[in-house]
């Protein structure tokens, strides 16, 4: 491993949750380097966390140990997992948090329980596994501990996986689904780019009662307060409001649909 761990979870920054997880990892791997990849994912939503951490993930080097935490049934039976894939390992509750990163790959995936407790922060507490399991175990692991000491080998066909968004054809049309809402407003779809580009330029989507014509290469290519439609940085179709948030003008959220048609 090269020594960074990056976090992704739903705690904030108004408590300390996530400074207690880097004071767990500092204390047992002194010399990692950790990087916030995001702490505002809204409260228990799976579906959003299982794609911010595909699409920041898959700029990190090789080596890189990945720590999300998104757990609304924490302290169930759901298990606490560590997986290796892509030369990257990723410790999340098996909750289908994984599901984008599984999805993209197709190289073996080696997966690991994370039941050993002796590599646990002690005391446990049943609703913070974040710090005491997860945090704990991705330390052990960038000081040096073998990913196969931390627990038992888990089938990887096994792991929870999220319903894949529904992306269907036909007539003529494609409805995809909203998949994450950043902080602008601006809802990212799991049309890719190569479907857009299919599409041509009559292409149209409709978000509700709304039409929007064209694919925009900038916000700046509509007048401000026009939506517009886009391929964004994550390769994906996304809704936007130029200086305003497609989200509140449209009632956006994850998990909605839109269609896409030729105009």
């Amino acid at each position: 491993m090269n020594g960074r761990i990056t976090l992704l979870t739903d705690f904030g920054d108004q408590d300390g949750y996530v400074g207690a997880m880097k004071g767990v990892i500092a204390t047992h791997a002194p010399n990692a380097h950790i990087v916030d990849i995001g702490h505002h994912i809204p409260a228990g939503h799976i579906r959003q966390a299982s794609f911010v951490l595909w699409s920041a993930s898959r700029y990190w080097p090789a080596g890189t140990t990945h720590l999300a935490v998104v757990d609304p049934t924490v302290g169930s039976e759901r298990r606490a997992v560590a997986v290796a894939v892509d030369d990257q390992v990723y410790f999340a509750p098996d909750n289908g948090l994984l599901s984008d990163v599984l999805a993209a790959t197709d190289m073996p995936v080696n997966a690991i329980e994370l039941d050993n407790d002796a590599f646990w922060h002690h005391p446990v507490s049943p609703t913070f596994h974040g710090r005491d399991i997860f945090a704990s175990c991705a330390s052990y692991l960038v000081a040096g501990v073998p990913l196969i000491a931390l627990g038992s080998t888990v089938d990887p066909d096994s792991l929870v996986k999220l319903p894949t968004p529904r992306l269907e054809g036909g007539g003529g049309k494609v409805i995809g689904e909203i998949v994450s809402v950043d902080r602008f407003g601006n809802a990212i779809t799991n049309v890719t780019a190569d479907i857009v580009a299919k599409a041509g330029e009559g292409l149209v989507v409709g978000v509700g009662e709304t039409v929007i014509s064209g694919v925009s290469q900038v916000f700046a290519d509509v007048p401000e307060g026009q939506p517009l439609i886009y391929v964004g940085s994550s390769g994906r179709l996304e809704i936007a409001v130029n200086g305003g948030s497609a989200a509140q003008r449209f009632s956006l959220a994850v998990g909605g649909s839109i269609t896409l048609g030729r105009g």
